[in-house]
């Protein structure tokens, strides 16, 4: 049973006369209790999408241009700011990319994580504190009483993203977007916040968005793979599906850049060229100027469409 159903979601930025299509038609649906993983090279939308689903895209050059965001039967595209501020945060929670920065640092940690309860809930401030320094436990912190009263500059990194995770997991929420929670951590602490996601979860039946770069982190920990480029899918489907087949031309060349997808001394796969500009992109496949199986026929859009393996594609040449 699908919680959220994006349907043809267009976001875009009008900046000095000219329009940004950042979002620009993607649909995807997430499962109650279930893993999406949102993956693209960097300025393909992912955050953007992110940002749409919880209301907070930029304003005022920012705005949902077309689409619908299905929750629980409600279009959050048409509700007013007041009426999101009752769903973000306490329905739908959001990890933000950067735990350096997300956190404010004149404010205690504790302060900070008892802000969502309260925003959310008509409680004792005992009550929440009680609630929070639990929380924290939850989340692995040692010594939460200690920690609840101290500053973001007090913190490690890893103990940083922690405390991200304690204030999106504090309130239940129905949905947790992670946008990039393993940036900027060495590999002994990402692999201890993959296991505290996926023992949240498990708790908590959360159903989890992952915004991600990391392949590895996604053959782990989703159900399901969304691949984003130019502001459009290009795959989407099972994560077991794509990661054995491979089939969208971009998805093969992020595949292809995989260390372990290679024999020992053989050279990683590049994919050529950058993201275009989303001011400016290419008409039909976006993807074809950078594509090593380009032809005329790509001039013109391709529709996205399951193919034969069982995942969806837009791609002119898999049927």
């Amino acid at each position: 049973m699908s919680i959220l159903e994006v349907k043809g979601l267009r976001t875009y930025f009008n900046i000095s006369g000219k329009t940004a299509r950042v979002v620009d038609g993607i649909s995807f649906s997430l499962e109650k209790g279930k893993t999406m993983a949102l993956v693209g090279e960097s300025g393909c939308g992912k955050t953007i999408t992110s940002l749409s689903i919880t209301g907070l895209v930029p304003e005022p050059n920012g705005y949902i241009a077309g689409g619908s965001i299905q929750y629980k039967n409600r279009d959050l595209t048409k509700l007013h700011y007041s009426q999101m501020k009752t769903i973000r945060g306490r329905c739908i929670s959001m990890i933000f990319q950067e735990p350096m920065t997300a956190l404010n640092p004149v404010f205690t940690i504790g302060t900070q994580i008892m802000e969502s309860v309260l925003a959310h809930e008509k409680i004792p401030v005992p009550e929440a504190r009680d609630r929070c320094i639990k929380m924290l436990k939850e989340v692995g912190i040692p010594a939460p009483e200690m920690r609840f009263l101290e500053y973001p500059h007090q913190l490690s990194g890893g103990m940083k993203q922690r405390v991200m995770i304690a204030i999106a997991l504090i309130t239940n929420p129905d949905i947790l977007i992670a946008d990039e929670p393993t940036t900027a951590l060495d590999v002994t602490i990402q692999a201890q916040i993959i296991d505290l996601l996926k023992k949240m979860q498990a708790q908590y039946g959360t159903s989890l968005l992952l915004i991600t770069h990391d392949l590895g982190l996604v053959a782990e920990i989703a159900d399901t793979i969304t691949i984003m480029y130019a502001g459009k899918v290009a795959e989407q489907g099972d994560v077991n599906k794509i990661f054995k087949n491979p089939s969208h031309p971009y998805t093969v060349g992020l595949f292809g850049s995989l260390p372990y997808m290679h024999s020992p001394g053989e050279r990683l796969h590049s994919i050529k060229g950058v993201v275009p500009q989303a001011f400016d992109f290419p008409p039909g496949c976006r993807f074809r100027t950078r594509c090593p199986e380009a032809k005329d026929i790509c001039k013109k859009e391709p529709d996205l469409k399951k193919i034969k393996n069982g995942v969806t594609c837009a791609c002119h040449f898999r049927k």
